[in-house]
């Protein structure tokens, strides 16, 4: 039988999309329990903030919204992006430098701060990326599976940045693609 690298190397080699399943496999996509559930708190969190965006624009009109405010939301919006970006992207999931023990939880809480979900699901849906990157098994290729032209490129970056959250078929199964992270207590 062909060992684990063999099988993502054949799953991972470029293949025609049309009417192909994804990598199916044991330990390539995590199983969801109440997908229902997940989809309607992605929607929640995913819908909740342009509301409250368009309920501060309506304040700012009013003379409601301070200097504090913006300079609050600024500050806030930098770190946890630096959350995401320094901490789930560069520290968990490449593992590109190490750090100390309180600044890898702060890097994790900022993170989990910007709403976009656990760091080991995070982690094993990007790790999951590059081994799939823009193939079939891909959980946000913005080019799989959307077909051609102009209306297939919007409906693939709608898919890329919003859409893959609400599709639960190629999620990269956390055993497989997040032990380490699992394993750390």
């Amino acid at each position: 039988m062909p060992d684990v690298d063999e099988q993502v190397a054949v799953l991972a080699a470029p293949t025609p999309d049309a009417g192909l399943e994804p990598p199916a496999g044991p330990g390539f996509v995590q199983p969801v329990q109440r997908e229902w559930l997940d989809r309607l708190a992605t929607g929640t969190v995913t819908v909740a903030p342009i509301l409250a965006l368009a309920y501060a624009a309506y304040h700012s009109w009013q003379g409601l919204l301070r200097w504090s405010d913006v300079i609050v939301f600024a500050a806030a919006y930098v770190l946890t992006g630096l959350g995401v970006t320094v901490g789930f992207h560069r520290l968990f999931t490449h593992r590109s430098f190490k750090t100390s023990k309180p600044v890898r939880a702060a890097l994790g809480i900022l993170g989990s701060a910007a709403i976009e979900g656990p760091v080991t699901a995070w982690v094993a849906d990007h790790r999951k990326h590059h081994d799939f990157s823009d193939q079939l098994g891909d959980p946000h290729s913005p080019h799989v599976g959307h077909g051609h032209g102009f209306r297939a490129e919007m409906a693939g970056l709608f898919h890329a940045h919003v859409g893959w959250l609400f599709i639960h078929t190629h999620r990269g199964a956390k055993e497989r693609y997040a032990r380490d992270l699992r394993a750390d207590p």
